[in-house]
């Protein structure tokens, strides 16, 4: 480099001129100047391809586990121990004593199977495995006067002369039915009399109706003071063996 004072060329690392020594100042390095920018025509600027957008995609959820895999897995226990659990059970219910439990023995239900015969019979066979059951009926012009009858009468029931409990008695079907002997219609209403088994043989039985107040059926009264305090019904029955 040359000398800013005289000019001579002293070397570019000097700081003082070995000539004229004037301090040697270095000039400031020069910015080096911008590359000129490239101009494009705008026609050009417009036919430059753009980039395609980018397609968002969408994050992916995080799968669940079932909720199976996050339970604790039941232990499994051989059919022999579930066997072994049952005996064990069944054991405790018939050792154990039960407390508070009534300990009476169970009665047998006795179911008897009743044969019907009408109160006024010659004869009727009854099978020995049948328990009788007798049955009549009353007949009133009115059903005021059937309950009279019913509700005043004493009925008592004679088996070979000997009178029997009666077990059961009840009203039974009521109908209407027409009599000629006395031109009328009269409401009639049926009775049943439980007497219950016999023992094979032959049975005369007497049903026996004692009226203890004076009631009438429309045609004609009956109780104490009247020609019929009383009516009898005769039937003989043959038990089978």
């Amino acid at each position: 480099m040359k000398c800013s004072n005289c000019g001579k060329e002293v070397p570019e690392r000097a700081i003082v001129c070995g000539y004229c020594g004037m301090e040697q100042v270095k000039p400031a390095a020069k910015d080096p100047e911008p590359a000129p920018e490239k101009v494009v025509p705008a026609e050009k600027v417009d036919q430059a391809p753009k980039p395609a957008p980018k397609k968002a995609v969408p994050a992916k959820k995080a799968e669940k586990a079932p909720v199976e895999d996050k339970l604790p897995q039941a232990k499994k226990f051989p059919v022999w121990v579930w066997g072994i659990v049952a005996v064990v059970v069944l054991l405790a219910v018939l050792l154990i004593p039960r407390s508070g439990i009534d300990e009476r023995p169970l009665q047998e239900e006795i179911v008897e199977d009743w044969f019907s015969v009408h109160w006024e019979c010659e004869e009727e066979y009854l099978p020995a495995d049948k328990a009788l059951s007798l049955w009549g009926s009353w007949g009133a012009t009115t059903q005021e006067q059937i309950d009279d009858f019913y509700n005043t009468v004493r009925i008592s029931v004679y088996v070979n002369d000997e009178e029997v409990d009666i077990s059961e008695k009840g009203l039974g079907d009521r109908w209407e039915e027409y009599y000629e002997t006395i031109d009328a219609d009269l409401i009639v209403q049926g009775y049943y009399l439980n007497i219950g088994l016999l023992e094979p043989g032959e049975y005369e039985i007497v049903t026996r109706v004692d009226f203890t107040e004076m009631i009438e059926d429309g045609i004609d009264t009956y109780g104490p003071g009247t020609g019929n305090e009383y009516f009898e019904r005769f039937c003989f029955v043959i038990v089978e063996e």
